[in-house]
């Protein structure tokens, strides 16, 4: 449970808590939505809650991931009372969006909640409880209401694509049915998955918070430095620009003083010599080669899908194999060549080798915290039992220093100094000090 950033995007998960690959449901926001982001809350591997501010009405989101028709029943029980508990602690203004994976295929009986563009005649159980829940609830099944060819409302396929079934859904609440304007499937996302990519269009305006205006961190490019002409120019650049200054300086400086000095012929020596990096989003080891390799997966994979012939099914797995051989030949280039950093970040990029960075903190009775100040509040009260101890009955005492037998060590000359620093390798930790 928790929140990481990708690329811009922020994604809130809640998954299971021994860490099993099964289960958990997840929400992707963008930067602009994050700004109209007002708490979330994960439930368990099969809940999330998040809202969101808007200009005339607050939006609600619960992302659901239901079991499977064969499962338990007292598996789905639980999940339909925690989202019925959900839904009555949403605010009644609020227009409420209910989303996932239901494993519901939803027929064209009497519910007012189903409309008659559903692509099942009858319902399965999970069907019936969701229809059930949605009547309840006074809220619409939006995938049921929308005429589209079918290829746009199946959104999950059999492995040999023989069958085809509706089972994610997106509900929205009756009050605010007209805010919801389409939904439908789109088949040209390719995420290796056995569902489509289900969309709605929803018609309602976010009211983002002020975002202040910071100055981005900008690095200089320093493997120019590698060059030894211009390593040189930049050296002599520092001395001439410290020297100048330290002639027109009347009164003597302090050490703090001097040493801002130094840093700013620092600072405008390299701005001059090497320059600033350019902000690339597009990263270097991904080149021509790599975009072709993923155009024609992509294609493979559309031809596939209209024809589902097993000839270009085959053709589609061969253009998959190879759109990650190109990945792997860029990591085996990149070590022969001896780019061991870049290496490993082309590895860290394929692989998605993120640490999800957590948000939260959980109180001593068990509830989890997510808004800023709740979290401010619960470490705050942490470290004030922390630090607030009473004092030990037996006090601290104070070694000795007559008793401690150090060999004195003569301070490092100029030179010295000068020759470690050359030693230093580029972006190698310093290691252990002897």
């Amino acid at each position: 449970m928790g929140e990481c950033n990708i690329e811009g995007y922020k994604l809130l998960y809640s998954g299971r808590e021994d860490e099993a690959h099964r289960e958990g449901v997840a929400l992707c926001i963008s930067p602009k939505a994050q700004r109209a982001l007002i708490e979330y809350k994960p439930i368990n591997e099969r809940l999330l809650k998040a809202r969101f501010r808007g200009k005339w009405f607050n939006i609600t989101v619960i992302v659901v991931y239901a079991p499977i028709e064969d499962g338990e029943e007292r598996v789905k029980d639980r999940l339909y009372g925690d989202l019925q508990d959900l839904v009555d602690g949403t605010q009644k203004h609020d227009i409420l969006l209910v989303m996932g994976d239901m494993n519901a295929k939803v027929g064209k009986e009497s519910f007012r909640s189903v409309g008659p563009e559903s692509l099942h005649q009858t319902s399965n159980n999970n069907g019936l409880r969701l229809a059930s829940f949605a009547e309840a609830n006074n809220m619409i099944i939006g995938g049921t209401w929308f005429p589209h060819k079918n290829i746009h409302k199946y959104t999950w396929e059999s492995p040999d694509g023989r069958t085809r079934n509706q089972i994610d859904h997106i509900l929205v609440d009756a009050k605010h049915r007209g805010a919801l304007q389409d939904v439908r499937c789109y088949r040209g996302a390719g995420c290796s998955t056995d569902h489509l990519l289900l969309t709605a269009k929803v018609k309602a305006r976010l009211k983002l918070e002020k975002k202040m205006r910071n100055e981005p961190q900008r690095k200089f490019e320093t493997e120019r430095l590698k060059q030894l002409e211009l390593s040189n120019q930049y050296q002599l650049e520092i001395r001439n620009r410290y020297e100048v200054l330290m002639m027109t300086e009347e009164e003597e400086m302090d050490m703090e003083e001097e040493a801002k000095m130094l840093e700013e012929c620092i600072i405008k020596s390299a701005e001059e010599i090497i320059g600033y990096k350019q902000n690339n989003r597009r990263e270097e080891w991904y080149d021509e080669v790599c975009a072709n390799a993923v155009e024609e997966r992509k294609k493979a994979r559309q031809k596939w899908q209209q024809t589902r012939s097993e000839e270009d099914k085959e053709d589609f797995i061969q253009r998959r194999r190879n759109a990650k051989r190109v990945n792997l030949d860029k990591i085996e280039t990149l070590g022969r060549e001896g780019k061991i950093r870049e290496q490993y970040a082309v590895i860290k990029k394929v692989r998605n080798g993120y640490r999800p960075r957590v948000n939260m903190v959980i109180h001593q009775n068990g509830v989890i915290a997510t808004r800023e100040e709740e979290i401010l509040s619960c470490w705050k009260k942490i470290f004030k039992e922390l630090l607030n101890r009473p004092e030990p009955d037996t006090p601290y005492e104070e070694a000795n220093d007559d008793n401690i037998n150090e060999k004195e060590v003569r301070e490092p000359t100029i030179n010295e100094v000068g020759t470690a620093i050359k030693e230093l390798k580029n972006d190698k930790a310093l290691g252990k000090m002897e």
